[in-house]
């Protein structure tokens, strides 16, 4: 049963499956040239995620290394459903670099395995990345549901779920650092607190 649904998945992946973000109407190609670099895009690291029916893969060209480990500079992140071929991306273009990719877990050595959602921290491709900010972006572990947290984001920090189920989200921005309140149903906002250093 296992090596169906394989086979399955990488003939969707191979031929086109249904695409949530499909920018063209007239070409349903899942995989494109990055406009920038003109480079060959490719998927890597197409893994199960814990809790649900999809996989989810990077979109990469070669060079670089990604916050996964693997060689190659992310552009785009694909989920892909096992149960009926619909695939979405994270971006709807891929003309940006996908810096890091975080699982938020209560038990994060396993967060690749049972996510209760997933950061990233999505940067525009040049080559100052650490310095410049970009958009941290939260979704649900299947790619279904995803917010935008901050657009002022240079660094991901840390993060801490607390008793009471929310997450604690804290990053560096361009001038300071900041700690997100984030509400895990619904992935809003509840409240943004600067960090102050108190002499």
């Amino acid at each position: 049963m296992k090596s169906i649904v394989i086979i399955t998945t990488i003939c969707f992946l191979m031929f086109g499956c249904r695409n949530e973000r499909a920018n063209d109407a007239s070409d349903q190609s899942l995989v494109k040239v990055q406009p920038k670099t003109k480079k060959s895009l490719h998927l890597r690291s197409f893994d199960v995620v814990g809790g649900t029916d999809s996989a989810r893969a990077e979109l990469v060209t070669e060079g670089g290394i990604s916050s996964s480990g693997y060689e190659g500079t992310p552009h785009n992140i694909l989920w892909v459903n096992l149960v009926d071929g619909k695939s979405r991306w994270l971006l709807p273009n891929n003309d940006s670099i996908v810096q890091v990719t975080e699982d938020i877990s209560t038990k994060p050595e396993e967060s690749a395995k049972t996510p209760l959602a997933s950061l990233f921290l999505v940067k525009a491709d040049v080559s100052e990345q650490y310095s410049i900010t970009g958009k941290l972006i939260i979704s649900s572990p299947a790619g279904d549901k995803q917010e935008l947290l901050s657009s002022d984001a240079r660094r991901l920090e840390v993060w801490h779920i607390a008793e009471n189920g929310q997450f604690l989200i804290m990053y560096a921005a361009s001038t300071d650092y900041r700690v997100l309140t984030v509400d895990p149903a619904s992935f809003k906002v509840l409240s943004t607190k600067t960090v102050s250093v108190v002499k």
